[in-house]
């Protein structure tokens, strides 16, 4: 009598089964997407660093603090 209870129970696991595949496999190439996005944007933020960080060093790091020469004020 069990058996056939479970047994009955069997098409409709069946029909989730496949259905949870999919999910799954979506949500894996989201997540890859996402990786993708998100070293996309490192790498920007590297270009930027590098890019303020040689302007920095180039022309503004001889100033004095009110913007001049002279160092003072």
């Amino acid at each position: 009598m069990r058996l056939q209870r479970l047994s009955g129970r069997e098409p409709a696991a069946n029909g989730v089964f496949p259905c949870c595949l999919v999910r799954t496999y979506l949500a894996t190439q989201e997540l890859g997407d996402v990786q993708s996005w998100a070293q996309s944007i490192e790498n920007d933020m590297r270009t930027i660093a590098s890019a303020l960080e040689y302007v920095h060093q180039g022309s503004g790091a001889h100033l004095g603090p009110d913007g001049d020469d002279d160092g003072g004020d």
